[in-house]
């Protein structure tokens, strides 16, 4: 809103009984009117001229009229500064959810390396234990050789079960 104030300079009309006209740049000047203000609405940002010129009773128009330049800023969302900073949080975002992603793939590949490992080695040790089972099973074994053999099915159950439990531990890893 603009406010303005004149006077006559031959003092034949009271202020109060001026008129003005205005223009915004421009533009075609405004009608006379009492109106001493004005208030302009969705102006675009940048520089901008306001012209006000008054006219007393005796139609007497001021021949210079009176002059102000002003800027109108652009909104928030058009500043440098505010289109950088979304670029930045954008940024930070889709990096965020890349790395999420590379961590997510990179678990499954763990996880994956993992169950194969295990598989290669319970395989062997499955293939070690049937015999086992199968020789304590004989009769005919001297007991310091049933020995041996129960250590090494112990062994083997033991490593087995480890090996399960683990797998069943990683795989309920987020």
């Amino acid at each position: 809103t603009f406010f303005w104030k004149g006077i006559d300079a031959w003092d034949r009309t009271p202020s109060n009984k001026l008129v003005y006209s205005y223009r915004l740049g421009n533009s075609l000047w405004s009608q006379f009117s009492q109106n001493s203000y004005h208030t302009f609405l969705s102006l675009p940002s940048g520089k901008h001229i306001l012209e006000v010129k008054a006219r007393d009773n005796d139609f007497n128009i001021e021949q210079s009229p009176a002059r102000v330049e002003f800027y109108v800023a652009p909104p928030v969302w058009k500043t440098p500064w505010f289109i950088a900073g979304l670029f930045i949080v954008f940024g930070a975002i889709v990096s965020f959810v890349v790395i999420v992603i590379k961590q997510r793939n990179l678990d499954h590949l763990k996880l994956q390396l993992f169950t194969n490992i295990s598989h290669e080695i319970r395989t062997p040790l499955t293939l070690i234990k049937v015999p086992i089972e199968e020789m304590i099973s004989q009769e005919e074994l001297h007991p310091e050789v049933k020995k041996h053999l129960s250590l090494m099915q112990r062994n083997a159950d033991r490593k087995s079960t480890r090996l399960n439990s683990s797998h069943t531990d990683i795989s309920r890893m987020p």
